[in-house]
């Protein structure tokens, strides 16, 4: 009877310690009420939620928002960030208040030659990214931070609305498409169309790879 109480003891342990397990892994998955798994970005929300490059908010991750330029500085911030790098003691912009979640972020992409700002000295946070600036914010750090020049195969061409494509994004946008990061809708890649933040969670998936090399 001891030997059999003793097996069954540490059978519900372990079964205690499986059920932790799955505690754990659920709790560090990602959940948002308005992101359900039919919708098709879903694989790629848990992917860069998990990677810690976008969060939501009260429960929400809010995908077909427009992703802003202070969230694109903060989610570049946080892939790259190292501990050492400098960091702005003063504000880089007039529209970048030091208090503001996103102040360190602006500060380090434009330290880093990944973005930068307007003549008039605003930085334009709250600005939507399009498609097109998206692309080069990725090119520019996967350039920059990595040294990866990737290649230009001119895909970008083939769509119907590339001459659209603004002069300074033309590379990026080719290398994005050549890549995969950016794939277009039918026969349009909507160069100036704001990126959603499931766009861009879709583009990011795609990216994480070619950022880690």
């Amino acid at each position: 009877m001891r030997r059999r109480s003793f097996r069954l003891s540490a059978v519900s342990a372990a079964l205690a310690l499986i059920l932790a397990a799955g505690a754990v892994f659920a709790a560090q998955s990602p959940s948002y009420t308005d992101v359900s798994e039919d919708d098709w970005y879903h694989a790629d929300v848990v992917k860069v939620t998990e990677a810690g490059l976008l969060e939501g908010d009260s429960g929400m991750f809010s995908p077909d928002t427009a992703l802003s330029r202070a969230m694109a500085a903060m989610i570049l911030y946080r892939r790259g960030h190292q501990e050492g790098d400098p960091e702005f003691d003063n504000a880089p912009y007039i529209d970048t208040p030091a208090g503001a979640w996103y102040f360190r972020a602006v500060g380090w992409v434009t330290q880093a030659g990944i973005a930068e700002g307007y003549g008039d000295g605003t930085f334009r946070p709250d600005a939507p990214v399009t498609r097109e600036q998206f692309a080069v914010l990725l090119y520019n750090y996967t350039r920059t931070l990595r040294g990866i020049e990737g290649e230009n195969k001119g895909e970008a061409l083939g769509f119907d609305d590339s001459q659209e494509i603004r002069p300074y994004a033309s590379d990026a946008m080719d290398w994005a498409v050549s890549a995969g990061i950016l794939r277009g809708a039918g026969t349009r890649l909507y160069p100036s169309r704001p990126v959603t933040r499931a766009e861009a969670a879709a583009m990011l998936s795609r990216w994480i790879g070619l950022s880690d090399r």
